[in-house]
């Protein structure tokens, strides 16, 4: 996994599926999964995966899962992007103050800047190369058509065609996506979700939290999504949730959201029978959000059946990857 170091004849010579995932953790999951299983099903050896370092997922590939990932094909990962460097006082002011712990700092900072500055470099020579041969496959919608809608399911179809005949002319491509490439009727079926290892303190710490006992996963996502806010407003989580209670009383639920205030709100009025993880560090814009976002999403895994919110990939691919049952709280 990512051991592998990139060889130019590899994009160009020999056989391989390149992806660029970036957005959300779940939604670059959602496309690693169908992209290993496009490349053992074309079987192909080299899968190159650019992995892009943003404001909504600051973590690295390597931080995220097992080494043992994708084991049986030759695996490269590069990362792409990154958050500007932090000056503090500056070099020179550091220099002049003989502030030796900001100096340090800044210096560390300068070789970070040049490190991720060549490591791009590389990403981004594997993405113009694939644009020069004119098999770049770009998901994302332009802004006339928008993420919703007939023009935007035509647009993703289409988009899918392309790779999908790419892969059967042994021609190789790049898809560039943000939450799966393959058409949306036959993207979840063939897939095996198991294909994904998650690094083994994320699955400890969700053992940890849920053990014993019938449980509900409970997600609801509020500070990103416009759908979800509109779609699945919370009355509807509280009104299936107090269904459930009457039903079993013993049955707890593992709340997982991006929204502070739900917690608050949720946890006192359910007191006694909701389980947070306590250690979450709120937000993605860094690592130790990140991880809390991904014990998140195993925690549901491991419910019996997830109450989602509509139109969201975290609570479709928690629900995938566990093999439970999701019910989507929509108006």
């Amino acid at each position: 996994m990512g051991k592998n170091r990139l060889r130019d004849e590899m994009y160009r010579n020999e056989r391989c599926l390149c992806v660029y995932v970036y957005t959300g953790i779940t939604s670059r999951c959602l496309s690693l999964m169908q992209a290993y299983y496009l490349v053992r099903k074309y079987h192909i050896n080299n899968l190159i995966i650019i992995w892009r370092l943003e404001e909504c997922c600051n973590i690295r590939y390597e931080e995220v899962f097992d080494e043992k990932q994708f084991a049986d094909i030759n695996t490269v990962v590069l990362t792409h992007g990154f958050f500007p460097p932090k000056w503090g006082k500056g070099l020179k002011k550091s220099l002049q103050q003989l502030d030796v712990r900001e100096l340090m700092r800044c210096v560390k900072e300068w070789v970070r800047y040049c490190v991720w500055k060549l490591r791009n470099r590389q990403a981004q020579r594997v993405m113009s190369y694939f644009q020069e041969q004119g098999s770049y496959v770009k998901y994302h919608p332009p802004k006339e058509i928008g993420w919703s809608g007939e023009a935007y399911q035509d647009w993703i179809e289409r988009c899918w065609k392309r790779v999908s005949g790419y892969l059967e002319a042994e021609t190789n491509c790049l898809a560039d996506v943000y939450a799966g490439m393959m058409a949306s009727q036959n993207r979840t079926a063939p897939v095996d979700h198991g294909s994904l290892l998650f690094q083994r303190k994320y699955h400890q710490k969700a053992e940890e939290l849920i053990a014993g006992g019938s449980w509900v996963g409970v997600h609801v996502r509020r500070t990103d999504h416009s759908g979800c806010i509109r779609e699945s407003p919370l009355y509807l989580f509280k009104e299936k949730m107090k269904e459930i209670k009457e039903q079993d009383g013993n049955v707890k639920f593992f709340l997982a959201t991006d929204d502070p205030a739900v917690e608050e709100e949720l946890c006192k009025e359910f007191q006694g029978c909701i389980v947070t993880y306590r250690e979450k560090v709120w937000g993605r814009d860094s690592r130790s959000g990140m991880e809390s976002a991904i014990v998140d999403c195993l925690c549901l895994a491991a419910c019996d059946r997830i109450l989602g919110s509509y139109g969201s990939v975290f609570s479709l691919f928690s629900a995938m990857y566990g093999g439970k049952e999701l019910i989507s709280c929509k108006k």
